[in-house]
């Protein structure tokens, strides 16, 4: 983590992982301005979406899809607590 808000709602920092994948269902909303990396983000319905450097994921609170990272990546995110 980089930086918090006074009332923990609003938080900001940058993420580094190994390839992996795993399930996205957020209980908040975060924006995320990927760095370095390939990245497939699969929804429930089967649609994929191929994210890579320079693209911005909006992933909504209460949003579903599986994050299968292809390279190492790295992000800024920002995560939104409140409603």
């Amino acid at each position: 983590m980089l930086w918090r808000s006074a009332d923990g709602t609003f938080v900001v920092g940058f993420w580094r992982r190994a390839p992996e994948e795993g399930a996205m269902a957020p209980p908040y909303h975060e924006l995320a301005y990927v760095l370095e990396g390939d990245v497939d983000v699969v929804e429930a319905d089967g649609t994929s979406h191929a994210v890579g450097p320079r693209h911005l994921l909006i992933t909504p609170e209460g949003s579903r899809a599986t994050w299968k990272s292809r390279t190492p990546v790295r992000k800024f995110w920002a995560i939104y607590k409140g409603r």
